[in-house]
């Protein structure tokens, strides 16, 4: 079932294809990545749908978007987003990446918003598609540029 607000991620030692580098820490609580060290990072979104729901007529669009705290200009902007129609295939993905200059103890959250038409039941017809939704993020830059 799709909600709207912040997504959680996986950040348990071992658990496959989760990799957190030194120097990035997962809040919990608050659902946010945390960067210890300023850089140019590359900040990955892969947002994947499954239709759950073969004979709903939903349409609309779901969407990531990248949030930074404290927030910096331009990168509350950045979103991925897909169209959904009656006529989309059984499951829909995209991706995009961002380079973005983080600071020192960065926070980094997902928010997921849905906007689908107003049937009832309308968030039970597509579901996240575990584990191709992902956010990936890499230091490419140790120092912020001035």
């Amino acid at each position: 079932m799709l909600q709207n607000g912040t997504l959680s991620w996986y950040s348990q030692q071992g658990i496959a294809g989760v990799h957190l580098l030194p120097g990035l820490t997962y809040d919990e609580h608050r659902q946010e990545l945390v960067v210890a060290k300023a850089g140019s990072y590359i900040v990955c979104l892969r947002l994947a749908l499954s239709r759950v729901l073969l004979t709903s007529q939903d349409s609309g669009r779901v969407s990531l978007a990248l949030r930074l705290q404290p927030p910096q200009a331009g990168a509350t902007a950045q979103a991925l987003a897909v169209e959904l129609t009656p006529d989309s295939s059984v499951s829909v993905e995209d991706s995009r990446c961002h380079l973005l200059q983080m600071s020192d103890n960065q926070r980094l959250s997902v928010r997921l918003r849905v906007y689908l038409s107003a049937e009832v039941g309308e968030h039970q017809a597509w579901q996240l598609d575990h584990p191709a939704t992902e956010l990936e993020l890499f230091r490419v830059a140790a120092e912020v540029p001035d």
